[in-house]
């Protein structure tokens, strides 16, 4: 199976809402990998910190590997964990549908969650997003430990161009 990230080894479960600091001491890797993942380059030691934003001005090479710091130099990527465990019925039914997919490409995937509107949000509730943490390891990276770190979260401060709530939606504006 083909994995990005794997889980940090202290993954907080999707609905940990009871803390001011969801991760005091980062996303922390795990003290051990069984497999090779796309975001993380198999560090295998205890405490450490994964999810840095790499701290240099970029420059695009044109040949890999594509991120060069201002002299040209080879940027070493950062090390990207999963700060939160999989919602229980995600895991359920991922369990369930790759054993029904076989040999087929797809069994090589797996769903992350599904978020939506369950309360009527506020502290500690955010907009109201159950599971109330998800985040995608390849989009969100850096902002998984953040309280608005979320989908809804996230997507809940999407305006349209008259400055209107625009239901979750970012909308581009195809005259730019």
């Amino acid at each position: 199976m083909v994995d990005n990230a794997p889980l940090a080894s202290n993954a907080r479960r999707p609905n940990s809402i009871i803390a001011n600091d969801l991760f005091p001491e980062g996303c922390l890797g795990p003290d051990k990998t069984d497999r090779d993942y796309v975001f993380y380059d198999g560090v295998d030691r205890a405490d450490h910190l994964a999810n840095q934003i790499v701290q240099s001005d970029l420059r695009w090479a044109d040949e890999p590997p594509y991120a060069r710091d201002p002299d040209g130099n080879r940027v070493t990527a950062p090390d990207i964990v999963r700060c939160w465990r999989l919602f229980s019925g995600t895991a359920e039914a991922n369990f369930v549908w790759q054993r029904k997919l076989g040999d087929s490409v797809w069994k090589n995937y797996f769903l992350v969650g599904t978020q939506w509107i369950g309360n009527g949000g506020g502290a500690p509730f955010g907009v109201g997003e159950v599971p109330r943490f998800l985040s995608n390891v390849a989009l969100e990276s850096f902002i998984q430990h953040q309280m608005d770190g979320t989908c809804l979260g996230c997507h809940s401060t999407a305006f349209t161009d008259a400055g209107q709530p625009s239901n979750f939606t970012f909308l581009l504006d195809p005259g730019r």
